[in-house]
């Protein structure tokens, strides 16, 4: 029983010992509903904009699709960009969508397995 407790608690330091914290960086694109004009869907894209950027780390890993990853800290949107898609949906019914491209890093823990 001793043996046991003790391969066990070698086991226990041994995995950790296989674990490291790594930073990475990933782009994702978030789109906006349609508006009949630019500045309509400019609006959207920057009002979609402040909203990611007043986020908490939870809604963060929650929005930004983080839950592969066993455990998530410090995120960080380094920078964000707001482009405009015009669509054409029929002849002369042209309609106009906001792309916010997200910029952003954040930790968490690699197992080498």
């Amino acid at each position: 029983m001793n043996k046991l407790i003790t391969v066990a608690a070698g086991l226990l330091l041994t995995s950790s010992a296989f674990a490291s914290n790594v930073t990475i960086s990933q782009s994702s694109s978030l789109k906006t509903g349609m508006y009949e004009s630019k500045s309509e869907a400019y609006a959207a894209g920057f009002d979609l904009s402040d909203s990611i950027a007043g986020m908490d780390k939870s809604q963060l890993k929650n929005n930004l699709s983080l839950w592969a990853y066993n455990t998530v800290s410090d995120i960080t949107i380094e920078n964000s960009d707001v482009v405009i898609q015009e669509t054409a949906t029929s002849r002369g019914n042209i309609g106009y969508r906001a792309i916010v491209n997200l910029h952003y890093t954040f930790k968490t823990r690699e197992s080498k397995d």
